[in-house]
């Protein structure tokens, strides 16, 4: 919907506002948000007659002043260079994007958006920050509108193509091969609320009376009916594994339902979801990296995951990198590869690392396997069945970590080619990157107080839109040949500090 014209410099100005639906979609946020003190606040002023209506009528008025007080004071107009917003009443503020810096037009739909013919719009710029814009509910039209204006339009283009499309078996994959988090701590809850009950430690009455005692005694009784016997136990830890993989393939269904990539020419368009709807446009000359990764099972079965790092950073994904295919087969990795970068090579002159990687990474996980194994025989109730388990477990795992140690390190190096740089880490969670050598905007060598003796350093690539946490580590190369990397890869690589730790 537009405002009144204004008249300045002799030119039509038309301003626009979000659509009304916004007014709906910030008072669902602002709830979501505020649930938690609501009741908190709620419950402290209990004890006065009519408080926590009272608190709640207050809260919610002051909500609602604040985002219609939002709507009614944002605009925006497209001007011949970029975009303006206004937005702010008490404190007004007025911010204008260069369409040169827009770098990805995105968008959004929930289920309700989809009814309401609603579209959520984040634009983003190149390094981020201040610059970058959400539109909270914009019409379908005032979209297209917006994406007609930067440039980023015409999904009908005869020489568009699709790249990737996530069929129901690479659905299925993906959440058989994933590994939850959730479910192995889900798992080791219930195993040791076997061993409570096996060791006699627990009592089935409640500790206090409350609204779900009912529930707990019932969970109870049926934690002490099946560890009766020891064959009821495999069975029930069979069948929760059993249903957290079905639940994680289930969840990977939906999530991945209608995601596919097309190819534009310049851009690429990742589209996905089923209840909610998004389309994220990719700008070929945006992409600074690209990574190829590996759980332990998608390795052993000859499967991996590619994702993207571009310049710019969406505000809901923080600095991570966003995944262009869920899951490959090993053989079609190349092929993606060239569809994101033509001019990678693949016949690389690989470098290798100081031998000190393989025995710290033995080290490394030896001594992991220790402090585990002591945290075990502290909170596990001891006997003769759960010392011989913990003991298996630990030669288990030691055994795999020397076995591992030597593949591990074979597999670690870098290379470089054609304005390109290739990392490659680890055998059995495998990963590798390829680098555009125009977007890394440093070289850090790191070195700790072992690696000085040995004479070695940890080399970090930083790029645009990795957080600190994520960058790209070569471990333990030659001082020499870290310090001559650091030069060849930053134009004024001798004025960037070594650091210690």
């Amino acid at each position: 919907m537009s405002l009144p014209s204004e008249e300045g410099h002799g030119t039509t100005i038309v301003w626009h506002r979000l659509h009304p639906a916004m007014l709906w979609f910030e008072a669902v946020g602002i709830l979501r948000r505020l649930l938690l003190p609501l009741i908190i606040g709620g419950v402290a002023v209990s004890h006065r007659d009519g408080g926590p209506l009272a608190f709640v009528i207050v809260a919610a008025i002051i909500s609602a002043l604040g985002f219609v007080s939002g709507y009614l004071s944002f605009r925006y107009q497209l001007t011949a260079n970029g975009i303006e917003l206004h937005e702010g009443i008490f404190t007004r503020r007025r911010r204008k994007i260069a369409l040169a810096r827009i770098s990805h037009i995105n968008t959004h739909q929930n289920a309700l958006a989809r009814l309401i013919g609603v579209v959520r719009l984040d634009i983003e710029v190149e390094g981020g920050g201040e610059q970058q814009a959400s539109f909270a509910a914009l019409s379908l039209s005032a979209a297209e509108q917006i994406r007609q204006h930067v440039g980023n339009v015409d999904s009908g283009r005869e020489d568009q193509h699709t790249v990737y499309a996530a069929s129901l078996s690479d659905r299925v994959l993906v959440g058989a091969t994933s590994l939850q988090a959730g479910g192995v701590v889900a798992l080791a809850v219930v195993a040791w609320r076997f061993i409570r009950r096996v060791d006699g430690g627990e009592s089935l009455e409640p500790e206090s009376p409350g609204l779900f005692s009912d529930v707990i005694v019932f969970f109870d009784e049926l934690f002490v009916s099946i560890s009766a016997s020891h064959a009821l136990i495999v069975l029930s830890i069979a069948m929760l594994l059993l249903a957290i993989w079905g639940l994680s393939i289930i969840l990977s269904i939906v999530r991945w339902h209608g995601f596919r990539i097309i190819d534009h020419g310049d851009e690429l368009h990742r589209h996905s979801g089923v209840f909610a709807r998004s389309r994220t446009v990719i700008a070929r000359d945006r992409i600074q990296a690209v990574e190829v990764r590996a759980n332990p099972v998608r390795n052993a079965l000859g499967f991996v995951q590619i994702a993207i790092v571009a310049a710019g950073s969406d505000r809901r994904d923080g600095a991570r990198s966003r995944i262009f295919i869920p899951i490959a087969s090993v053989e079609r990795t190349s092929h993606y590869l060239k569809a994101l970068w033509p001019q990678t090579s693949e016949d690389l002159d690989w470098h290798s690392i100081h031998p000190y990687y393989r025995r710290q990474y033995i080290n490394r996980g030896l001594l992991i396997l220790l402090l585990s194994t002591l945290a075990a025989f502290v909170v596990v109730p001891l006997n003769a069945v759960t010392i011989v388990a913990i003991a298996l477990i630990s030669f288990g795992s030691a055994w795999a970590i020397w076995r591992t140690a030597t593949p591990s390190f074979a597999r670690t190096g870098f290379a470089l080619s054609d304005g390109y740089l290739y990392v490659r880490r680890g055998a059995v969670r495998p990963r590798s990157w390829i680098v555009a050598l125009s977007r890394i905007q440093a070289v850090i060598l790191q070195q700790s107080l072992f690696q000085r003796r040995r004479g070695v350093m940890d080399v970090e690539i930083d790029v645009s839109g990795l957080a600190k946490n994520q960058r790209i580590t070569i471990p333990d190369l030659p001082r020499a040949q870290a310090e001559k990397m650091q030069m060849e890869l930053t134009p004024h690589g001798l004025l960037q500090p070594v650091l210690t730790n």
